[in-house]
């Protein structure tokens, strides 16, 4: 009979012809709970008994009933977007004692699948009536649209340490709380940089560092910093916030990260920072020199440069004309090699007229043509003679000053520019051309030796 009642809405509606203390009389004896149930027309008394006695499951349907029975001004809109909010409202009542003891049928029948929103202050209350119950908090943190201004449940922590860092785990993987370092902070100030607050911290970054208010804990800058978090993650916190702390161990971090800091210029260069870089990672160290170049130079003799330390940086594309300059006047003789002038004479690099002396002798005659063909604008006359001897079978006669003669070039633009330069420097009176001749006459200048 129980199952026949139950499983017909329409029931009370067949029984209006029935005394109504008979039909109460039967559902309390045979213990019926209505899963749906019309009341269209249905006598109140009859009503009232199967909401103030429990007598329906707590669904939807019913829950939309029951709540409505207790307040009719309240709207279907409100009831479906704010049922727990709706059942808080009505204290003292049969339904709200119904529903807080048996919160799970409400969160497993009314929530789930639904698009509820109730109130934050709603969702608090049930959050911590259900501390206790990881899988219904899980329920009620998915089901429920919202983002709580703080964590809630923090003076239970003492009491209930592991249930609320599961409680707050649950909230911040699914990202249910409100982005601020202050939130940050009071989770990391009582279970320290778990992986879920991490990983809360890295999807959030930017909602967390657009905030007028970037004050954060010095200490919690440094846990994030030290952490696990992925490069590009650090990147974006590591131009952000500065560790105010002499001790942090920044040479411990990965080498990734180090390059980081490096690029961003975290830190001043100093020797002592370039020997544990050093340490670390020639690779670093490097960087940490081309990205410092100014202050390198000013520390030069004091830091020890060796073979490939030369090569790297007389090579680099990154060193300016300063560091290298720099090093070509006084570490030249030790490391400068053949194929390291070769690399500078393919380079941008702008020579002087020292330092194109310095890498002279190193290149073989045909290199040496084109080097003194490019930088004709920073050689003198004894600057010609002594080249011009060393390439005395590409200009013979050119080297010879002891008395006036004539020579010849060719009318090429490299030629006509040589020509042109040996004239301002005075190596050479005047030039002669022709029509009919394909050469350039050259009047070589004589000079008295002492």
């Amino acid at each position: 009979m129980a199952a026949f009642i139950e499983s017909h809405p329409d029931i009370l509606q067949m029984l209006l012809a029935v005394p109504a203390e008979d039909v109460i009389s039967c559902i309390e004896s045979l213990n019926i709970k209505f899963s749906n149930v019309h009341i269209d027309q249905v006598p109140t008394s009859i009503i009232s008994y199967i909401f103030d006695n429990d007598c329906y499951i707590i669904n939807r349907v019913m829950t939309r009933l029951a709540i409505l029975h207790y307040d009719c001004s309240l709207s279907d809109y409100f009831i479906s977007q704010k049922p727990y909010t709706a059942i808080l409202s009505l204290k003292n009542t049969p339904v709200n004692e119904y529903v807080q003891t048996d919160l799970v049928s409400f969160v497993e029948n009314v929530l789930a699948g639904s698009t509820a929103s109730d109130d934050v202050s709603a969702i608090i209350v049930m959050l911590e009536s259900s501390v206790g119950n990881a899988d219904l908090c899980e329920k009620i943190i998915t089901y429920e649209s919202f983002r709580l201004p703080e964590f809630c449940c923090e003076s239970k922590i003492d009491s209930q340490t592991s249930e609320i860092l599961n409680l707050w785990n649950l909230i911040v993987c699914q990202r249910k709380i409100i982005s601020s370092f202050h939130n940050v902070t009071v989770y990391w100030s009582h279970f320290g940089l778990t992986s879920e607050l991490l990983s809360f911290i890295i999807s959030e970054k930017e909602s967390l560092c657009s905030q007028s208010d970037l004050s954060a804990d010095n200490k919690l800058i440094q846990d994030i910093i030290s952490s696990d978090i992925d490069d590009n993650s650090f990147s974006y916190f590591i131009h952000r916030f500065s560790i105010e702390s002499p001790d942090f161990p920044f040479w411990d971090l990965s080498e990734s990260k180090l390059s980081i800091m490096i690029d961003c210029n975290y830190f001043p260069f100093t020797i002592d920072g370039y020997l544990k870089l050093k340490a670390k990672s020639k690779a670093l160290s490097l960087e940490y020199i081309l990205k410092n170049q100014h202050e390198f130079i000013k520390v030069i003799d004091s830091i020890e440069i060796d073979q490939p330390l030369f090569e790297k940086l007389i090579c680099s594309s990154k060193a300016n004309h300063a560091i290298k300059s720099v090093l070509l006047k006084h570490f030249s003789k030790e490391f400068l090699t053949t194929s390291i002038a070769l690399s500078l004479v393919n380079s941008d690099f702008r020579f002087t007229n020292e330092t194109f002396n310095i890498v002279w002798p190193l290149l073989n005659s045909e290199s040496k043509k084109m080097f003194f063909l490019q930088h004709l604008d920073i050689l003198n006359a004894d600057d010609f003679e002594r080249i011009f001897t060393e390439l005395s079978f590409l200009y013979p006669d050119f080297s010879n000053r002891d008395s006036r003669h004539i020579v010849k070039l060719t009318k090429s633009p490299n030629d006509r520019q040589l020509a042109s330069r040996l004239k301002e420097t005075g190596y050479i009176s005047n030039i002669e051309e022709t029509e009919k001749d394909d050469y350039l006459r050259l009047r070589i200048r004589s000079i008295k030796r002492r």
